[in-house]
């Protein structure tokens, strides 16, 4: 599954943003590898068998939440996929210095 998402994130990001995307897609992963076990124990401990479909429907909101509100920022109107950034990009905070 994680192959796929790479393929599918190659597609859409491009060439030239690929090795930022795979790292971002890696960080998630482990993220998720060392968060998801702990929330899911933690609510199995406090709601019983039931906390574990809990945590999974929590922690799925949170990246819906997020997903949601995380927009980019563009440097011009209308823009090419390749000018826009993020709020914490940091290639945008060394050209404001």
């Amino acid at each position: 599954m994680f192959s796929l998402s790479l393929g599918f994130l190659g597609d859409l990001v491009g060439s030239n943003n690929l090795p930022i995307a795979n790292q971002i897609a890696v960080t998630n992963l482990g993220l998720g590898l060392m968060v998801g076990p702990m929330v899911c124990g933690l609510m199995m401990t406090w709601l019983g068998p039931a906390g574990m479909f809990w945590a999974i429907a929590f922690l799925y909101l949170l990246y819906v939440g997020i997903s949601l509100t995380w927009r980019p920022i563009a440097t011009s109107y209308p823009y090419e996929p390749d000018q826009c950034v993020t709020l914490n990009d940091p290639h945008r905070q060394e050209e404001s210095r």
